[in-house]
């Protein structure tokens, strides 16, 4: 058994950021186990690549270079996303290559274990992980960064398209066919692309969008500042759903706004659906003696040497109009890391 001061659950953009933090504060790179099954970038990077971001370039590049320990400014290799103009809106494949390059970066300075952590059990002094192939690691303090993964909803005769392959203007093509109606659930970033994706690329019979909330557009102001960003359109999809979504829709799209359930007629008439009705923790690690992972959405905490990040764990803070919301994104895990971790350590 190995033991270790810290160990981060988690090779995602908020694993990154939390391995790249603690070697900034001067943790050791021996005293670090980083623990992910495939090291790729996460879901962000492995999931995602093709989906139009909300987020700006220059904001990508905020995070590039939040850690020292990216040595973003020393490599020798210059990425495909330093050609973007700063104010532009990328694909996340221009993120997830950067992403891959720090993981490599940072594995070559830490001990790094391919695998999935199936429970953390609480012992003396620390925590003892338990790896599917029977690896045991013991540490004194855990950081999860286990990324979260959509939600799901299920009917009885309605094949279930995944949400990563909704969202992928390569993908989506190959499972509908014109026989298909497709009813799309939501009304976010993902919910629209997904409809932009259906009505440019795909031939169906026709789409049926169900969704409670009305369309939320980001809005930047002439002081530079932001109004519901967090939660609000952007970018491309944004530019989309206002010329689309706003007066006469496209041809075989329909929108129906829900106070209840979805209408059980027009339900009927779908034979595939996608579910964009926002992201959910991953089941794994099991802890025991806890049967939900409630966190201080301030600090991260969860509980003794237990910490939480990044998707499945996000600091919740008012928005510039004081409504409380999940602060998502890598600038946004990177600047949550620099605050809560030096709290972590003391």
């Amino acid at each position: 058994m190995e033991n270790f001061e810290w160990a981060v659950i988690g090779g995602g953009p908020a694993g990154i950021s939390t391995v790249g933090t603690l070697l900034d504060e001067g943790v050791s790179a021996e005293a670090i186990a980083w623990i992910d099954p495939e090291f790729g970038g996460g879901d962000f990077a492995t999931l995602w690549g093709n989906v139009p971001s909300n987020t700006r370039v220059d904001d990508f590049s905020q995070m590039f270079t939040s850690c020292r320990s990216f040595a973003f400014d020393r490599r020798s290799a210059r990425f495909s996303i330093e050609d973007l103009a700063g104010d532009s809106w990328c694909d996340l494949h221009y993120v997830g290559d950067v992403l891959q390059a720090f993981t490599a970066t940072l594995r070559a300075q830490v001990a790094s274990f391919v695998g999935f952590v199936t429970r953390c059990s609480s012992i003396s002094n620390g925590w003892l992980l338990q790896l599917r192939d029977g690896t045991a690691i013991r540490a004194r303090n855990v950081v999860l960064a286990i990324g979260a993964r959509p939600r799901q909803l299920d009917y009885p005769g309605v094949a279930a398209i995944p949400l990563d392959v909704a969202l992928d203007r390569e993908r989506l093509p190959a499972v509908c066919t014109r026989r298909d109606t497709v009813a799309v659930f939501g009304s976010s970033h993902s919910a629209v692309l997904a409809m932009r994706i259906l009505v440019e690329n795909c031939d169906v019979a026709g789409i049926i969008n169900f969704h409670r909330s009305p369309l939320r557009y980001a809005v930047q102001l002439d002081d530079g500042s932001w109004l519901n960003y967090d939660t609000g359109l952007k970018g491309t999809v944004a530019a989309w759903a206002r010329e689309k979504l706003s007066d006469d829709l496209p041809a075989r799209l329909e929108r129906f706004a829900l106070n209840g359930n979805a209408p059980h007629s027009e339900l009927m008439r779908c034979t595939k659906a996608i579910s964009a009705i926002g992201f959910q923790t991953r089941h794994e690690p099991v802890v025991d003696g806890m049967t939900h992972l409630n966190y201080d959405p301030d600090t991260g905490i969860i509980g003794p040497g237990l910490f939480g990040c990044g998707f499945a764990f996000p600091e919740i803070a008012p928005d510039e109009l004081g409504e409380l919301v999940p602060r998502v994104g890598l600038i946004r895990f990177a600047r949550f890391l620099a605050r809560a971790v030096p709290i972590w350590r003391s």
